[in-house]
This record gives structure tokens, sequence and C-alpha cells, in this order.
């Protein structure tokens, strides 16, 4: 797993998520596989540091165990942690989406982030952060790079096309 906030920070943007969420809580899962595991990668030292994003256990371990093993650790947990918090799951991750969206969960993922970040007039390009975010290894298809671009107002709908 490549938690979305490892990719803000390699790109020298976690600022937007302190902006647009004041306080973040992960799973430990989540922390042990940036920060301690990490700890020579590019976005640990930062996220550790960060004082508003909290490292949480989940309270009913046992439940781990009932998300699908295809899931890393740290998307199991952050699952359950959301399911106990009651919080919006940030998870960009397909399989762990599909797993939340089965448990009723409520999801945002990077994307929602560079779009929200956009209205609220923290960004003024969608495609400039997105771009930046690429450069440091986050992936997207091209149909959804371009359908992102179009969402934000920042390309004709005719510029591209889906099949």
């Amino acid at each position: 797993m490549k938690p979305y906030y490892i990719a803000f920070a390699r790109a020298d943007r976690l600022e937007l998520l302190l902006k647009l969420f004041k306080k973040i809580t992960i799973p430990e899962a989540v922390y042990r596989e940036v920060v301690e595991r990490g700890k020579d990668k590019p976005g640990a030292e930062v996220i550790s540091q960060a004082e508003w994003i909290k490292v949480e256990s989940v309270r009913e371990k046992d439940k781990v165990t009932s998300v699908p093993r295809q899931l890393a650790s740290g998307e199991a947990e952050a699952i359950i942690l959301a399911e106990e918090l009651g919080a919006v799951l940030l998870v960009d991750d397909l399989r762990a989406r599909i797993e939340a969206k089965k448990r009723g969960l409520n999801l945002s993922s990077s994307i929602d982030i560079l779009l929200e970040a956009k209205m609220q007039g923290l960004i003024q390009s969608v495609k400039q952060v997105l771009d930046e975010l690429i450069a440091t290894g986050f992936r997207l298809s091209d149909v959804l790079y371009h359908r992102v671009l179009h969402e934000a107002g920042e390309i004709d709908e005719g510029k591209f096309s889906v099949s």
C-alpha cells in the first residue's frame, strides 16, 4: 500500500491535507509501514513529525481478520478504524475502496482532495499538483487523468475520449 499522504509528502503538498482536514488519524499498521519500515523513504520523516497526524490503535483487532486477505494490513486496519471512528476513509487503492463501499463507509481519494482543494481556493491548478504527485510516483490511468482535469475545468471534454 502507498498511502495517499506519502504522495502528498513527497510532492511537498502535505499542507493541503492539513488545511482540508485539520487532523488525520492513521492506524498503527500504517504508521509502522510508512514511518518505521519506510524510514529512509521520502515522506516518512515529514509524516512522523506532523503533529496533526494521530496514530490510533484499532480497538477490536479481531475485526481486522474480517477484511479480505488481498488487502495489506495497513489498509485492513484503516477500514476497521474508519468503521470504529465513523470517519471518512481516505484511500486510493481500488480493492480497499471496494471493500470499504461494501461496508458502507464514506470514502475520499487523492483526486477528491485535489478537486476539493481547488474548490476551496487552496490550489489554482489541479493539473499542476497532479503532475507533481505523478512525478513522485503517484499512478493513474491517462483516462482518469484527463477525466479529473475535465472535472476541474482545466481541459475541454473534446480533448479526450473514454472508451
